[in-house]
């Protein structure tokens, strides 16, 4: 009998689930890529005497890829040539560009899939693979190990990358695996409307998010220690802004999203030092984009006649930045919902150059919504009016089980883990929570319901582009 395995694409901050799952399941071989070999994966297998293999440990000595692609990618570019591709409704020289634009992702695409479908053939022979499980949803490599999983009978399973605030769409818009573990009722909302089986989804929570349990009640001294790593005025309130980003996955999207959105927030700290109010104003942003993201502030600080506020740009301490705010902004992102979980005020800014989209939070959630000439006002408000700020914080308190099953609870990698480990002994999935009930709909009813509960916005947006336009 061939030893088990599974395979796991799961993200480094995912990895708390893969400890309750051997905790579970039993010691079984663990393979990944060798670039998903951390020093905390190792721990992990150490502490339940599993071993590590990198995937591409299993092929031969002297394989090449782009050698082992060359029969497969020359039959495609055969087709590609020989197509007429009459069902395409575009010119001539336009399907010119749509062949070159498709020989080049052959080129770019082909051979890594064909270097996972060797490692995987040769995985076969030598274990039994019992689980794939990833976190990525949206690259060639991902989407590829799930379709061939699901062409051998592998169970797999999808941890959701975020809570899908935005309803999935283009790339995002389908499942490949045979269950997606969502973080709470609204990141299910979006699937089901695209029409994904109800039973192939699992409320767990984000195992990401179980470090928040252990800031509850501690923000005296997560703003202390922020203050003194940061250099900030322990006199002033914190206003921390979340960067948001282009993914460029439409048509609609200008690519302009964070410096957009960056610049509106600096303003907004200026309007608030026209009016008295002096805060730290942080930017939190992503490591890698620490070059750029600092030199986009300091070009919207450079684009002001004056400048009052105090400024920082951070790429770390994220959780405890959500945690010591007295206010966190951020764009339609799930770092809003990491904040509502530890009790801080939110403020959801509506960009200034995006389109008309649904509301990711409804009324019931107490998040605050602003147009970019509002920011100001609402910031102010959640700093000055402590009766505001309780009244908000009492609404995300009782809606954050909504976003994140069991909220702060610290059990969320547990509740994947087992899930992980029923599907590998091919049991059935755990019931739903009680309390977890999707409020599914057709997509088109659900739409127009958020605009209802907030006609204004997009109102003004629409005013926004026509004006742009004009």
């Amino acid at each position: 009998m061939k030893p088990t395995a599974i395979l796991s694409l799961l993200w480094e901050r995912h990895l708390d689930a893969l400890d309750h799952f051997l905790a579970d399941y039993g010691t079984t071989t663990i393979i990944t890529p060798a670039g998903n070999i951390s020093e905390r994966l190792l721990a992990i297998a150490a502490a339940h005497d599993a071993p590590v293999a990198s995937l591409e440990s299993f092929l031969p000595v002297g394989y090449h890829s782009v050698v082992a692609a060359t029969p497969l990618v020359a039959k495609l570019r055969e087709h590609l040539a020989a197509s007429t591709w009459p069902a395409l409704p575009i010119e001539d020289e336009r399907r010119d560009v749509l062949r070159q634009t498709i020989e080049k992702r052959i080129e770019n695409d082909v051979h890594p899939v064909v270097q996972l479908l060797d490692c995987l053939a040769t995985i076969q022979q030598v274990n039994e693979l019992v689980l794939y499980v990833t976190t990525e949803d949206v690259t060639t490599f991902g989407r590829a190990a799930a379709v061939w999983a699901a062409a051998h009978g592998v169970p797999s399973l999808q941890v959701a990358h975020s809570l899908a605030l935005v309803d999935p769409y283009t790339v995002h818009a389908h499942l490949l695996t045979d269950k997606l573990a969502v973080y709470g009722e609204r990141g299910a909302e979006g699937y089901l409307d695209l029409g994904i089986d109800r039973e192939r989804i699992v409320v767990t929570g984000n195992p990401a998010w179980d470090g928040y349990a252990d800031r509850l009640g501690r923000r005296a001294q997560i703003r202390e220690d922020l203050v003194e790593r940061y250099g900030l005025d322990a006199t002033l309130p914190l206003v921390v802004f979340g960067t948001t980003w282009s993914g460029r996955f439409s048509a609609t999207d200008g690519g302009n999203s964070y410096t957009a959105t960056l610049r509106d927030f600096v303003a907004a700290c200026e309007e608030l030092a026209d009016a008295g109010v002096l805060i730290n104003a942080v930017v939190k942003d992503r490591p890698a984009n620490e070059q750029f993201g600092r030199q986009a502030l300091d070009d919207a600080i450079g684009q002001l006649s004056s400048v009052r506020q105090r400024y920082t740009h951070a790429t770390g301490d994220t959780e405890n930045f959500a945690a010591g705010a007295d206010v966190l902004v951020a764009v339609d992102s799930n770092y809003l919902v990491e904040a509502m979980l530890v009790g801080t005020p939110v403020v959801n800014l509506v960009e200034s150059s995006g389109v008309p989209m649904p509301a990711p939070f409804d009324e019931a959630s107490g998040v605050v919504e602003a147009e970019p000439d509002q920011l100001a006002a609402r910031i102010r408000e959640l700093v000055q009016d402590d009766e505001l700020r309780r009244a908000r914080l009492v609404q995300t308190a009782a809606r954050a089980g909504y976003y994140n099953f069991g909220a702060v609870d610290g059990q969320s990698a547990a509740r994947v883990g087992h899930l992980m480990a029923h599907m590998a002994r091919n049991e059935p999935a755990p019931e739903p929570p009680p309390s977890f009930v999707v409020r599914s709909g057709r997509y088109g009813v659900r739409i127009v319901r958020r605009v209802l509960r907030r006609p204004a916005r997009y109102v003004r947006s629409a005013v926004r582009r026509l004006r742009a336009r004009a």
